[in-house]
């Protein structure tokens, strides 16, 4: 019983995430909790997440001092604990969140490359 619900909570996890550009969600088998690896700053991920009342930790913080230069960018996130709506919630804002972080890196790199909108060539 309890091992199908945390399933269907990991898949859950899974497709809230999926569709979202430089995210790749790798849950722990077994666990409660996932990795959500970005391919964003991670610091402007962990702000995004605290704007919307999220608790996430920075992936960072789980590598070596040696490993951590060339370490992952992302947050670890638990769902075990959350009853469904309100993880749905939870995951409804921390999409939300890496969507403005995905959106943010591409109008950055538009305006480093000269396309930013309102520019003209």
């Amino acid at each position: 019983q309890m091992r199908r619900v945390y399933r269907q909570r990991r898949d859950l996890v899974q497709r809230a995430l999926a569709d979202i550009p430089g995210v790749t969600v790798a849950p722990m088998d077994g666990g409660l909790h996932a990795v959500v690896a970005t391919t964003h700053d991670e610091a402007d991920v962990l702000a995004a997440c605290a704007r919307r009342g999220i608790r996430a930790a920075p992936l960072s913080t789980y590598c070596s001092a040696v490993a951590a230069r060339d370490a992952q960018q992302g947050v670890v996130i638990g769902y075990g604990h959350l009853p469904e709506p309100r993880l749905r919630a939870a995951l409804a804002a921390l999409a939300d969140a890496l969507s403005e972080c995905a959106s943010s890196d591409v109008a950055s790199a538009e305006h480093r490359n000269g396309n930013a909108t309102g520019t003209t060539g």
